[in-house]
């Protein structure tokens, strides 16, 4: 579900019930209320573009393609198809995304870093942006996104430069 983030927000965590989201001010898009569970935040073009609670849903989507786009693709779909309003967060213009090689270097430098601990394969799924999110968090970056983009990947990268010169 589309959501609304209160403009202080912190980004300490991207994982949290629906009611904890909720008692620290974020709402649905649509005005509709959360439902019981967990939920995950996720921001597919970092915290400029529109944002999302991911619930239960949104995981049995992605196993049967593991694509974040096909997942919210279909789960807007179907918001529509049941009346609801489209989509109200906009993405950002001249967005930069990062190429299949980068993405493999961040995961390289996030592991290098300790905070990551999964393939090197140059995707992105929610271990990458959790392990970008801890990043974020640990290096003073607002906001704490989950999403990597080149500025990131030099700080990473001089992050574990130092790390190495110690």
């Amino acid at each position: 579900m589309e959501v609304i983030l209160p403009k202080n927000f912190a980004f300490a965590s991207l994982h949290q019930s629906f009611a904890s989201f909720a008692a620290q001010g974020v709402k649905g898009a649509t005005g509709v209320s959360f439902p019981q569970g967990k939920a995950t935040l996720f921001f597919p073009s970092g915290a400029a573009g529109p944002a999302f609670l991911l619930s239960a849903n949104y995981w049995v989507l992605k196993e049967y393609n593991n694509s974040d786009s096909y997942a919210l693709s279909l789960a807007l779909l179907a918001e529509r198809i049941d009346g609801k309003p489209g989509l109200r967060g906009h993405w950002p213009e001249g967005e930069v995304f990062l190429s299949r090689t980068q993405k493999a270097e961040v995961q390289r430098l996030l592991e290098r870093l300790g905070f990551y601990h999964g393939i090197i394969d140059g995707r992105f799924g929610q271990a990458s942006r959790d392990a970008i999110h801890d990043f974020q968090i640990n290096a003073g970056v607002f906001p704490a996104d989950g999403f990597a983009r080149p500025d990131l990947l030099r700080r990473m990268s001089e992050a574990a430069e130092r790390r190495i010169g110690q």
